[in-house]
């Protein structure tokens, strides 16, 4: 019976099709053999099934990372899945902005954008209430410098 990786599911199938790759091709080699210790199974941007090597310390164990997550309400230890809650965390809980904690989050985006809008009627200096907490006051002239600083702070996250 011949094995083939379905591109458009993630998985494998027994029927070939126009979205499938047999299993013997290189580029999905990694989704058929069994893993070594220090590989895991991530897949490309593309859909398509990869190895990659975890890291191993100096002292030959492989760190194993395990964090609680609150919203999940859940233990999670895939590295990816860990670094996503991480930057959630830190886009919500915010990040220093002249003694400021300024969020990255859409919420915080949506109030810079009405503060914008303000300033753009007239508006001289207010302050910015964020989600998290955090009051900052800003002036007119201040703003444009604060917008920069957050748009480029926030793709971060994006790229």
């Amino acid at each position: 019976m011949k094995r083939f990786y379905d591109t458009q599911i993630g998985t494998e199938t027994h029927i070939e099709s126009e979205h499938t790759i047999i299993s013997t091709d290189e580029r999905v080699k990694a989704f058929f053999k069994p893993l070594a210790e220090d590989e895991k199974l991530i897949y490309s941007e593309n859909g398509l099934p990869l190895i990659k090597k975890i890291q191993v310390n100096s002292d030959g164990l492989i760190p194993h990372i395990i964090i609680f997550d609150e919203v999940l309400d859940m233990f999670v230890e895939d590295e990816d899945t860990i670094l996503q809650i991480a930057n959630s965390k830190l886009k919500h809980e915010g990040i220093d902005y002249n003694g400021y904690k300024v969020p990255l989050d859409n919420s915080a985006a949506l109030l810079i954008m009405q503060v914008k809008n303000a300033f753009e009627m007239g508006v001289v200096s207010t302050n910015i209430e964020f989600d998290n907490g955090t009051i900052m006051p800003i002036q007119a002239t201040e703003f444009t410098d604060f917008a920069m600083w957050f748009v480029t702070e926030r793709n971060k996250f994006f790229t």
